[in-house]
């Protein structure tokens, strides 16, 4: 089967595009490469003692929200790297399954493992399709819900937002941090005009209220509902999607080992397969570059 592919060239500088790399965290390479280094409990940590000081510290973090596995990286200004390692199954692990388990009589969503329960996966596909089955049991017994698939991938990422912050307070030994976090989203989604990219803002900022209301994992998949009309318009300028693989490309591109030459990366995901062709060169000393992204 083939597919006709759009291209878009464009330019920046690399002093530029580190100015970029602040923003999107959520790098898969750099994730791959700091396992390498160092393994640690309950993340990676590159720097000195955190220094308490009377303005709360900035932490940036990135969420690769992907289809079966979600991963987390964070930058603590003036702290060093944390690269977040998840309880999975009583291990830690840098990758956290990509799942819920729904009580049919409470009408409750868990997201600790529960064996007893039904298992909610792929519900990341439904995001854009509710008519995907993977939460097909919680809207036959919520018929009134508009979208399933939204409200699990809201309450999964609530509850990792909620892991990510706690990892990070407990491993800089303070709870005075200001987060951002940045979530990837395919690039034939990012669209700022496009619906499909408002599905998945809608899903960061909500995640990111709901993580902040108290003892949020007891609401009812009716209470959620609810919670996901009343604060619909709710944003915050510190959550921001970005393309998930011009973030991987920012990072291979700001390696000090990549020279000039022409290269390309592939992005092969659960839903989505991605692909950018870089030029690399140097100009007056500084790396510049360009894209040509195909979708």
């Amino acid at each position: 089967m083939s597919m006709k592919n759009k291209s878009k060239k464009v330019g920046h500088s690399f002093s530029e595009l580190k100015e970029l790399l602040k923003r999107p965290m959520q790098l898969q390479q750099s994730v791959e490469s700091s396992i390498k280094k160092s393994e640690r409990h309950h993340a990676l940590r590159t720097a000195k003692p955190f220094v308490k000081r009377s303005e709360p510290k900035r932490a940036i973090v990135g969420v690769d929200f992907g289809t079966s596995f979600t991963k987390a990286f964070c930058k603590v200004a003036g702290w060093g790297d944390l690269l977040i390692k998840f309880d999975v199954d009583d291990i830690e692990s840098y990758f956290l399954p990509t799942v819920l388990f729904y009580d049919k009589k409470k009408n409750l969503l868990k997201f600790k493992k529960d064996s007893s329960l039904e298992k909610i996966e792929y519900f990341k596909y439904g995001i854009l399709d509710d008519s995907f089955g993977s939460a097909a049991s919680i809207k036959e017994n919520n018929k009134m819900i508009e979208n399933a698939n939204i409200i699990c991938a809201i309450f999964f990422m609530a509850c990792t937002i909620d892991l990510i912050k706690s990892s990070v307070q407990k491993e800089c030994g303070t709870s005075e941090i200001s987060f951002a976090f940045n979530m990837g989203c395919p690039i034939a989604n990012f669209n700022k005009e496009a619906e499909a990219k408002g599905k998945y803002d809608q899903v960061l900022h909500l995640a990111y209220k709901l993580s902040e209301k108290p003892n949020f994992q007891m609401l009812t998949i009716d209470e959620l509902n609810r919670f996901m009309k009343e604060n619909d318009a709710y944003r915050n300028p510190s959550l921001q999607t970005v393309p998930e693989l011009f973030a991987e490309a920012l990072c291979f591109i700001e390696s000090t080992s990549v020279g000039e030459g022409v290269f390309s990366i592939l992005d092969v995901g659960g839903g989505t397969v991605d692909c950018a062709t870089i030029s690399i060169k140097f100009v007056e000393g500084e790396k510049k570059q360009g894209f040509i992204l195909k979708v």
